[in-house]
Parts: structure tokens; sequence; C-alpha cells
């Protein structure tokens, strides 16, 4: 049985609700060498991928809030969402080949999630689990949250409340990192981003735990 809690609300980041763009500009930057063309572009008023798995980078967060959601959704994408994402030799911009952090493959029938240890080679799986009630299509959103070690999945379909899909841990990677975005599929499209800290909502999250049963707490199962 799926449980109900509160996923941070945050305000709409970016709707790209602007001219397009080539490739993102400024506070977006390109992750360089990630697909044979750079960065994602901005048609319509949402962006896609120019080529497979190129993709950019926006901000930096310690304890990351993070949210998408699909405006199309192709069923054999990969679509990659990344936190605490980092150069493993401090370059700038961030190189595909030295990437390191944490990424959410949110594919049609099930999400996984890796530790990405310099570079795509390096990728450590951490948690996999198929999407709760069906499969995720186009208009639904997906987002981690990470506060310390701790690393859940949400999803919110269209209307409905946001759901904790699952809570793992990990303590390889604490310092603060860009949220990426990148697809393996060109016709895959995106809009309505999201981030913050998390740490600004740290007390709401223990007062909560203090005032219901732990089980309010667990991820759907």
């Amino acid at each position: 049985m799926p449980i109900l809690v509160d996923f941070p609300i945050l305000n709409v980041e970016d709707a790209f609700t602007r001219t397009d763009e080539a490739a993102l500009t400024n506070p977006w930057t390109s992750i360089a060498g990630a697909g044979s063309v750079i960065g994602m572009s901005l048609i319509s008023n949402q962006i896609k991928s120019n080529d497979a798995y190129s993709g950019s980078y926006y901000g930096f967060y310690t304890d990351p809030v993070v949210y998408f959601t699909f405006s199309t959704l192709i069923v054999a994408a990969e679509n990659l969402l990344s936190v605490r994402y980092q150069d493993a030799g401090g370059a700038s911009p961030i190189r595909d080949s030295r990437r390191r952090g944490y990424q959410l493959n949110a594919q049609n029938t099930q999400y996984t999630y890796n530790r990405m240890d310099d570079g795509a080679a390096g990728a450590t799986l951490i948690s996999t689990r198929s999407w709760m009630n069906g499969n995720i299509v186009s208009g639904d959103t997906v987002g981690i949250r990470v506060v310390d070690n701790q690393h859940e999945i949400w999803l919110k379909r269209t209307t409905n409340p946001w759901i904790l899909i699952n809570s793992v841990l990990d303590s390889t990677y604490l310092n603060a990192g860009a949220v990426a975005i990148q697809s393996s599929d060109v016709t895959s499209r995106f809009d309505n981003m999201g981030a913050g800290e998390a740490q600004q909502v740290k007390s709401t999250i223990r007062l909560r735990t203090k005032k219901t049963n732990a089980r309010f707490l667990q991820p759907y199962r």
C-alpha cells in the first residue's frame, strides 16, 4: 500500500516559457562530451536532448529537491535525472566521462537509481523498482529528495498527491552538486523543473516523524 507523505512544495524554477534555444543558456550549462551535440535544447516551451544522452545541468545544492514533468514520455527512452552531480577532477563544465553523483533513470515501466563513480562506466546500482499502479505516462512528474545520506524517489500523477516510491541510504557523496537532465531519445520532452535545498524543510520532516507513526514515512512497497 503506498504511503502519502509531503514532498516539499517548490516553485517551478524554470517553466521554459521563452524563446527557443539551440542549447539551454545561463543558468543552465551543457554537460561536456554527453552525446555528439551539446546540451538540451528548448523548443516550443519544452526541453529535449539534442542527441542521445546529451544533457544540461543547473544550480548546486547540498541537499537537493528536484522534479521534472514529462511532456512527452517515450516508452523505450532512458530519462536521466541527476543530483549532487560533480566532475571527479573538478573541471567546469562537468565532463560526462568524469561525472559522479547520483542518477535516477526514469523509464516507462520502472526506475533505477545509481551512484555514478567517475564516469559512465562506474555506475553502482542502489535501487530499482516498478512504478506504482502501472507505468508512468506523459503528464507525470518524478522527483528526488536527498537529505544527508537519505535518498527518496517520488512520483506525482497529474493532479494527484506526491507519493514516496522508495527511500534508500548512501553516504558516498555528501557535498553539493548540480542537478542534471538527459535522455536517450531526442523525441522525449520535459517541462516545469523545480529545484531547491531540502535543508530548509528538515525541521518539518523531523516534526512530522515525532507526531506520527513511523510507518507514515515508509515508501511504497
